[in-house]
């Protein structure tokens, strides 16, 4: 079944308290969509992660409501089917494999929303749709998408640098963390980088399924990780892309946590406070609440808080072919099988 919890300044719990319209009439609303479980336990929370900036956001005594749709495991991303999903919502915050996989009823209803203003943040798998959902809507949405023939998805130990012009920089000298940090996007002439990272091969700890030259050609060079569009007036649609989020264990780095709260009250056309959208620290259990997999009131015990220097992290060897790294990948995926197989039917066999 899903699952539709409603807050209002609320402390963080997996029950479901609403607000009447006089309470949050003045406030700006936010809408949080998170996918079904995909990955193991501590990547890819998006129920879990979701419920920790709604957290903060209460922490923070912005006059905010927030609402969190989950996906459930098995719903094939499906999408809430009530027509009046985004009416009134000032912003909503995707963090959902495939860009939550959209169908063109839901695409529409998000660029309805988007042609009256309402705010769009795509988090980490989120920047990653269809290349026609990139072209039509991510590039006018939220300035850019990841597309397979140029970006690329290592993991690697990143130290961002705000925007300085921009209010997402409130509060925040550095953003430093192991990540699944996509980068090399393809962007629409018109973006704005917020906070970019020099890439290095000494920091990539792992090279992951999509690699290739384009990802390779950008070592030595600063890199976006979180961008925007450019919104053509105050009340236009603010747009944002976020590429981190891949370990649950990263938002209790208290930097990266205050980018992503800073972003998500930009989109809502709030100001941005002068120290950033200040929160409070997050504890191991914290971090092991509301985890996918295990009862909604669990406090599990198997997700630790995250290595904050490179010198506890491994570093990956560096392709030596970028350019077939994926063929090559494949191929050596593809005897592994063969070789396996070939095992099996000789025990047979015996």
């Amino acid at each position: 079944m899903k699952k539709l919890l409603s807050f209002c300044l609320v402390a963080l719990m997996p029950v479901s308290l609403v607000c009447s319209a006089e309470e949050r009439s003045n406030n700006k609303k936010i809408l949080f969509i998170a996918g079904p479980q995909s990955h193991q336990v501590g990547e890819h929370e998006h129920r879990a992660g979701c419920l920790l900036l709604i957290k903060a956001l209460k922490e923070s005594g912005l006059d905010v409501d927030t609402e969190l749709y989950a996906m459930q495991k098995g719903d094939q991303h499906l999408w809430p089917q009530d027509e009046n999903l985004f009416e009134e919502v000032d912003t909503a915050i995707v963090y959902a494999d495939a860009a939550g996989r959209m169908d063109q009823k839901t695409l529409d209803r998000v660029q309805q929303a988007v042609d009256r203003g309402m705010g769009l943040m795509f988090i980490h798998y989120g920047v990653h749709p269809s290349v026609e959902v990139g072209e039509k809507y991510f590039m006018q949405w939220i300035g850019g998408y990841f597309n397979n023939d140029v970006s690329v998805n290592p993991h690697w130990f990143a130290t961002l640098t705000p925007n300085s012009e921009h209010p997402v920089k409130n509060g925040i000298d550095k953003v430093e963390a192991n990540d699944e940090w996509y980068y090399n996007m393809l962007f629409n002439a018109e973006h704005q980088v917020l906070a970019s990272a020099l890439v290095v091969p000494e920091r990539i700890t792992k090279y992951n399924n999509i690699w290739h030259q384009p990802g390779d050609d950008q070592f030595g060079k600063q890199v976006a990780i979180m961008w925007a569009n450019k919104p053509k007036d105050e009340n236009a649609s603010r747009g944002v892309g976020f590429t981190g989020g891949h370990y649950h264990s990263n938002w209790a780095v208290d930097n990266f946590r205050k980018l992503v709260l800073n972003a998500i009250v930009w989109t809502a056309k709030i100001d941005v406070p002068e120290n950033g959208v200040e929160s409070k620290p997050l504890t191991v259990e914290d971090m092991n609440r509301n985890i996918d997999g295990f009862a909604p009131d669990a406090v599990i015990d198997q997700i630790a808080m995250p290595s904050l220097t490179l010198d506890t992290i491994k570093v990956d060897a560096r392709p030596e072919d970028p350019a077939n790294y994926m063929a090559n990948k494949r191929k050596a995926r593809e005897a592994a099988q063969r070789k396996k197989e070939a095992e099996r039917k000789a025990k047979e066999q015996q």
